[in-house]
């Protein structure tokens, strides 16, 4: 996949989503064997999840390379979860992946896509909608 088969995709799953309200693409651009897409995402649920993502082309695939998703409340006073792989926890597992968790913890993580993280939001709205 190439990186603007790639955004094409996520502009896609933004369009199909059941759970996202309405989407902004602030910025993105695809180059040969890089790209870069920030986008700011309102939830059916009325949450805000703020998405950055820098991607490379490595052995014919996308590979995420730097990233923050963070998902806050709607007035985006409250912290639901970040993910995002800056260096400053050295000490988890998978080091530089972890998640920031709305009571302070942090975990570790693993590397993920915008993709990967619509799909993990689909979920977890899904089962807040059945409790």
């Amino acid at each position: 996949m190439t990186p603007t088969q790639y955004l094409k995709d996520v502009t896609a799953q933004l369009t199909l989503s059941p759970i996202i309200r309405s989407s902004l693409i602030t910025k993105s651009w695809a180059r040969e064997k890089a790209g870069y897409l920030h986008l700011r995402l309102t939830l059916i649920n009325g949450d805000f999840v703020e998405i950055g993502e820098y991607f490379l082309m490595k052995n014919g695939e996308c590979i995420t390379e730097d990233y923050r998703y963070q998902w806050m409340n709607g007035k985006k006073i409250k912290l639901r979860k970040r993910w995002d792989n800056t260096r400053h926890f050295p000490d988890l597992d998978n080091f530089p992946h972890h998640i920031h968790l709305a009571n302070g913890r942090v975990i570790s993580g693993t590397l993920l896509s915008t993709l990967q993280v619509l799909q993990i939001l689909q979920t977890e709205i899904k089962i807040e909608r059945i409790k």
